[in-house]
């Protein structure tokens, strides 16, 4: 088969929730096509919630484009979505680590070079475990030590993290 074949491959926060800022979730967006994906549109959303529902996906004005492209054969592209709404507290950001689930979710469309459109819906789940060891390894790659921690230290950090919280 000779067309474009796209996908979202991985959703992963991008840096630790700050006060004052949305919550941002990188996307990670293949074609492993042969061909050009045109007019390539990718819209979606971040939510966050301790109980979620599938109303909490229904309403289409979440999914707000992010981009319009074209995705060469063989390449990787990176979008980020976001919250509507920044953190206002702190306890937001606590609760991140503790009992919400971080969602990333949308569509992904786009024509093949036959004239054919495509659309995927996605949704990427970020438990609150592994928000706890992704915040654990970017302050680790803040301070340098990126690449040198075992994923034995790893875990040991991400439960002395949680531990503080309690």
């Amino acid at each position: 088969d000779q067309r474009a074949w796209v996908t979202v491959k991985t959703a992963t926060l991008t840096k630790a929730p700050t006060i004052g800022e949305p919550v941002l979730v990188t996307l990670e967006i293949i074609n492993s096509g042969k061909t050009p994906a045109l007019n390539a549109t990718i819209g979606g959303s971040v939510i966050s919630r301790s109980i979620i529902s599938e109303k909490d996906f229904q309403d289409a004005t979440i999914y707000k484009p992010v981009s319009v492209m074209v995705i060469g054969p063989s390449t990787v592209v990176t979008i980020f979505l976001d919250t509507s709404d920044a953190v206002r507290q702190q306890e937001q950001i606590d609760a991140l680590g503790k009992k919400n689930t971080i969602y990333a979710s949308g569509f992904l469309q786009y024509d093949d070079i036959f004239g054919k459109q495509h659309r995927t819906k996605f949704r990427f789940k970020l438990l609150p475990e592994d928000y706890a060891r992704h915040m654990t390894t970017l302050a680790a790659a803040e301070r340098g030590y990126e690449g040198k921690l075992t994923k034995e230290q790893i875990d040991g950090l991400v439960k002395y993290v949680r531990s503080l919280k309690k």
